[in-house]
């Protein structure tokens, strides 16, 4: 995640390759051959993903398959070998060779970090959308306030919530965070685990806490945390981990990992 913050959202440079996939130019081909012209027929992801693209220089594609790469750090529950064919079935798309596996493409780097909602999957185009969104509006910015954004998770949460349209809703801003910043936001990125979570450590009412927004809901979670350390001093505290797991995992009937519809 350093590696692509530097190569490319703050540089432009390819994360798998050479020369400058992650450009305004770049970025602008994927807003204008697929954001722009969304695809509502009948079809799976994949396919229709394809088609949209088919149109767009080589670099669009490669582009399509390093913002998948990036998509693709946190899920657990998604296996390497999998993850990887994914992302170089899209680079053939641009009839160029397929990049190195090592080291980017490795399991190591490929293993995840946490299980990624159902939805995920299922609406991944949303996904695309708003990562499409966030680089532009980011690289939009002065150098300056790039680098400041970057160097502070709470500032580019705010400014994240403030600009980006669906910040309130996209796992892939909660993987952005944790990624760049995983000292100050946690790995849970479904938002009924969020949820769930904010639920049993306060008593605010569901209403209560599907109201939050998403820096809302990171703050409760940070506020939990910083509890949790007082007591268990020396302790390395995660949601998903006891002493902490059983509080909110216990609190309600059990369901298949991360289900939320949105």
């Amino acid at each position: 995640a350093s590696h692509w913050r530097d190569t490319s959202l703050l540089n432009a440079t390819s994360v798998l390759s050479s020369g400058n996939l992650w450009s305004d130019e770049n970025i602008d081909s994927m807003r204008r051959f697929y954001v722009d012209n969304l695809d509502e027929g009948d079809g799976n992801f994949i396919t229709k993903f394809e088609g949209q693209l088919a149109p767009s220089p080589p670099e669009t594609k490669q582009l399509a398959a390093e913002m998948m790469w990036f998509m693709l750090l946190c899920p657990s529950n998604i296996g390497q070998q999998y993850k990887r064919e994914f992302i170089l079935g899209i680079w053939d798309w641009s009839n160029t060779p397929r990049p190195a596996l090592e080291p980017w493409l490795s399991d190591d780097v490929l293993r995840g970090i946490g299980s990624a909602g159902t939805a995920y999957n299922t609406s991944r185009w949303r996904e695309i959308v708003y990562f499409v969104e966030f680089l532009q509006l980011f690289r939009a910015e002065s150098s300056s306030k790039k680098r400041e954004l970057t160097n502070d998770g709470r500032k580019l949460a705010a400014w994240m919530g403030e600009f980006v349209p669906g910040s309130d809703h996209r796992q892939l801003r909660h993987m952005i965070l944790f990624l760049l910043f995983p000292d100050d936001f946690t790995r849970i990125f479904g938002k009924s685990n969020r949820k769930k979570v904010i639920r049993s450590f306060t008593d605010l009412t569901r209403a209560q806490v599907a109201a939050l927004t998403a820096l809302e809901g990171d703050k409760q979670l940070n506020r939990f945390l910083e509890e949790a350390a007082e007591r268990h001093p020396g302790v390395e505290l995660d949601f998903y981990e006891e002493p902490l797991k059983s509080i909110w995992q216990d609190t309600e009937p059990s369901a298949p990992a991360e289900t939320q519809s949105d």
